[in-house]
């Protein structure tokens, strides 16, 4: 069973249990060491799976690759995997480093995969990029859309730290 067949059956309900991480894995998701996301909780809903309206989206982000953040580089992209756990729920966890001490680290649960878009529930993390000793630190529900036919998903809230605009994409 391709992914995208597999994501057709998930929305159209005709899978009786939510997909398991073994099953994901034999799908053909990508490779993640036994136990990556083990003990990962999905918030106040952690029982609820994540909700899919679009199957070309799922394809996009079952398989991403990599994270950019501008400050750090857009010549080199940092890693981002995805993984599906035992009750549906898809998490993101990226990561870019730069010079020095500099990263930015996106990760949580996807709760939404929609139309050019999907929310994540989790924490943003940025330190030392553009400049040394910047620290932000966030969680919330996040937007991440395509836009301009763009070949990423683009974090939409730009100015969510101290005023500088931060462009963090997701790329497939």
């Amino acid at each position: 069973m391709n992914l995208l067949r597999l994501a057709a059956l998930m929305i159209l309900g005709a899978l009786s249990t939510p997909l398991s991480a073994e099953t994901a894995l034999q799908e053909g998701l990508p490779d993640y060491p036994v136990g990556f996301f083990d003990g990962v909780e999905g918030g106040p809903d952690s029982q609820m799976p994540t909700r899919i309206t679009s199957v070309s989206d799922l394809a996009r982000i079952a398989a991403p690759k990599g994270v950019t953040l501008q400050w750090i580089s857009w010549d080199y992209r940092g890693e981002a995997r995805v993984l599906v756990n035992g009750t549906g729920q898809w998490f993101l966890d990226a990561r870019q480093s730069g010079d020095g001490d500099a990263f930015v680290s996106v990760n949580g649960m996807i709760t939404e995969i929609g139309d050019k878009y999907f929310i994540l529930d989790g924490t943003i993390s940025i330190l030392n990029a553009p400049d040394a000793g910047r620290r932000c630190e966030a969680q919330d529900k996040w937007r991440f859309e395509i836009t301009q036919n763009r070949q990423y998903y683009r974090l939409r809230r730009f100015e969510w730290c101290d005023g500088l605009t931060d462009y963090i994409d997701i790329y497939f």
